[in-house]
This record gives C-alpha cells, sequence and structure tokens, in this order.
C-alpha cells in the first residue's frame, strides 16, 4: 500500500513539473517575439518583404513597410499563448483580427503560418 502511495506522488510530481515546464515554454514565446523584425519571406497580401514588425512588451505591434513606392504602417495588438498567436489591427472603422501558428521562434528566426501563408522574419534589434 505503501508503494502505490508513493508511485501515485510521484506521478503527481511529474505532472506538476511538466505542467510547469510548458508554461515556461509558453511564457519564452511572449518573450522571445519582443524586439523589431525584419520581413524576409512574405505571402501576397502579407507584411512586405523588407518592411519592420515591432513586438513590445505592452501587447503592442508595429507592421512599417513600402508597397509600390508608398510607405504603409499599421498600428495593433498581439497575443502569444503557447504555439498559437493572434494578431488584431483597426483598420479604418474595422477591426480585423489573424491567427498564426509559430513554426520557429528563437533569438534569430520568427517564422509563423495562416490560412493565407507562411512569413518569416529575422532579428533587427
Amino acid at each position: 500500500m505503501k508503494t502505490m502511495k508513493l508511485l501515485a506522488v510521484g506521478v503527481a510530481l511529474c505532472f506538476l513539473v511538466l505542467s510547469a515546464a510548458a508554461e515556461e515554454k509558453k511564457a519564452d514565446n511572449a518573450k522571445l517575439a519582443l524586439g523589431t523584425w525584419e520581413v524576409t519571406k512574405t505571402h501576397e497580401g502579407g507584411p512586405p518583404k523588407g518592411g519592420t514588425v515591432e513586438f513590445t512588451k505592452d501587447g503592442k505591434i508595429k507592421v512599417s513597410g513600402e508597397v509600390d513606392g508608398m510607405k504603409h504602417s499599421f498600428d495593433g495588438t498581439y497575443k502569444i499563448e503557447g504555439k498559437k498567436m493572434v494578431l488584431t489591427f483597426k483598420i479604418g472603422d474595422a477591426e480585423q483580427s489573424v491567427e498564426l501558428t509559430i513554426d520557429k521562434l528563437d533569438a534569430k528566426t520568427f517564422a509563423t503560418t495562416s490560412s493565407n501563408g507562411k512569413v518569416e522574419l529575422t532579428r533587427k534589434k
């Protein structure tokens, strides 16, 4: 009986450690995203190649770039939970949200996929 209790406690501890590690990983994505990134690969209708995307600590995002010689800039908000990311922009009177899956996020590369296609960013600073 004592062995069963020890086994149950051991299994419970393993679950606690694994869930804590998963929570830490989620926080890592939010921290790793912070800063300014350059768009290196994009899809049609996505952020312009060579443009910048800036993520701030307070959950704000700024996308800037040039399309056909015209400079554009969009401000919005973002939320990261694990490998899921939601971007929300106000364009005119309408609010648009885009759901992304984080494919890769490390100190140098930030790659995402949405229903529109893939985008890859490289850290600027």
